[in-house]
Parts: structure tokens; sequence; C-alpha cells
């Protein structure tokens, strides 16, 4: 059986071991900090503390419609991150053995038992991190980080996939463009994968650039750096602006700002003082939470 057979059949066994594992010990409904509130906002489409994690809420939604009972709905949201990082673990996987064909020479190098080192090196390091303490609590209850894991892995796969291609194959860009597709849904779970950039932009100097020296290592620092800085500074602000001049609500707000306050408290789920406590704070028209003789409202100071 040849190197790449072995390398799928391991991967899809070690995804396979966290599945079962993260299922087996999923929180049945909620819990502390910020679950609660991902997946109420999840399952009814509502708006989530700032800046917000519209895309995680969206397949939160999506595993929800699959609970066929309202009191399992919390649990298919947790299955979202389950599943997510059972994802990252297959992705992790794929990311050390590809490392560890590089140490060697390339895969005209593996031989019986550089296949064994390899695939025993990358099963077990996606087991440890499988079994680790934070991923396992992230995995298994509706919180972003185990979704955002999902897309940094996969972000940093697919540039050592695109550096296996290069040289070979005329469409390798096509990885590229992946991993700027990918970045950019991640921006509506959460921001960690922007820390890859620097990585990726590192492996991208390197394979162009086999003959490095000391200036073309600073100026690639430098242009990955100044990547994060054009995505912070301006491309994000400015698509959230855009977002807000666009909004429906935004208009209807300008009109009855107290009552969409109280529409918030008063939908279904209850338990919606964060909700709209954070809105009434983060919003552009001035409004102050006060306490009424039954309900938290919104009103203009």
């Amino acid at each position: 059986m040849d190197y790449k057979k072995l390398n799928n059949i391991v991967g899809w066994t070690v995804f396979a071991i966290a599945t079962i594992t993260y299922f087996m010990t999923i929180e049945p409904t909620t819990s502390f900090w910020d679950c609660g509130e991902y997946i109420a906002t999840s399952v009814k489409l509502q708006v989530g503390h700032p800046p917000g994690a519209p895309f995680f809420q969206l397949m939160g939604n999506l595993f929800g419609q699959f609970a066929g009972e309202a009191e399992n709905q919390a649990l298919m949201v947790n299955a979202l991150s389950a599943l997510s990082s059972s994802f990252s673990i297959l992705f992790l996987f794929w990311t050390i053995t590809a490392l560890g064909v590089k140490l060697l020479g390339g895969k005209k190098n593996i031989d019986g038992a550089a296949t064994v080192a390899v695939l025993g090196a990358g099963a077990v390091g996606a087991l440890a991190y499988t079994f680790s303490d934070s991923f396992w609590f992230s995995a298994v209850e509706g919180e972003v980080y185990a979704m955002s894991s999902f897309f940094t892995a996969a972000a940093f796969w697919a540039v050592l996939k695109w550096e296996q291609a290069v040289d070979e194959d005329p469409h390798a860009n096509k990885w590229l463009l992946l991993i700027a597709y990918l970045v950019g849904l991640s921006v509506g779970v959460h921001i960690l994968v922007f820390l890859t950039i620097p990585a990726i932009g590192m492996i991208y100097y390197f394979k162009k650039f086999p003959n490095t020296t000391r200036n073309g290592f600073i100026i690639a620092n430098g242009a990955s750096i100044l990547i994060l800085a054009l995505v912070f500074a301006f491309i994000i602000p400015m698509v959230l602006k855009l977002f807000g001049a666009l909004e429906i609500t935004d208009l209807l707000l300008q009109e009855i700002p107290q009552y969409y306050a109280q529409w918030i408290y008063h939908s279904e789920w209850g338990e919606h003082f964060d909700t709209c406590a954070s809105f009434c704070f983060h919003n552009p028209y001035g409004l102050k939470v006060v306490r009424g003789p039954r309900n938290y409202v919104c009103k203009q100071p």
C-alpha cells in the first residue's frame, strides 16, 4: 500500500477516535460563560455580544434544525463544536505528516520504516492534542473556539498543500485562494486564524526564494505584519461600517430603539439581559439600560 493511501487511512482513523471521544463527553445542554448566549443566539438567529460571530451562529442554527425537539437544540450546537474539533485533529495529523515528509527530503525517500515513523508521529501528535485539557473542553461546548481552531488548522494545512504542489501543478495557487476564503469566513467566528498569516508568509517566501538573505527574511516578515495591519486597520473596520450602513434594523432603531430592546428581552428564550445590555452600550445612539418594575429596557439617556 502506498504512502498516500496509508496517510489518508490513518488520518481518518485518528479523526474517528477524536469524534467518538468528543461525542461521548459532549455537554447535553449548556456550560458556563458565553455558551448559553451562543446557543440561544444561534438557534434563534439573534444578535450576540460584540464583535459577534455570525458564521458560527448560522452554522449553529443549521445544526439546530436537526434537533427534533427544542430541548435537544443546545446539544446540536455543541455537536457543531465537536465536529469542528474532530476536523481540526484531522488537519493537524496531515500537517504533522507533511512536515515529517519534508524533513526526510520528500516522498521519494519514504520507505517502510520512514512511513511508520511519519505516520506514528502524526498519530501521536494529533491524539495528544485530542486529549489535551483546553482543547477537549472547547470541543464539547457551544463556543467559537472549536470552529476557530478548525479554520486555523485548515488554513495552515492548505499552505503546505500549496508548497507541495507549486513546482508541478500550474493551478497550485488555488490553495492560496482557499486560504483567503477560509480566513474571510473565520472573521465571522473568531480572528485566531490571523495568527497563521505570518507563518504562511514565511512558507511562501522560503518556497519562492530558496536562496534566502537577511534582507529578504526581514522584508518577508514585514510584509506579513503589513498584511495583518491592513486587515485589522482597514478591511475589517470598513466592512463592518458598510454592514452597519446597510443594516435594516439600524434604520428602525432611529425611530423606536426602546421598543426594539424590549422585543429582544421578551423573546421566547428569555434571559436576554446580556444581549440587551451589549446592544445598548455598543450602539451609536447613546442608549443606556435602566431597570423597570419587571424587566430591563433601553432608554435614551
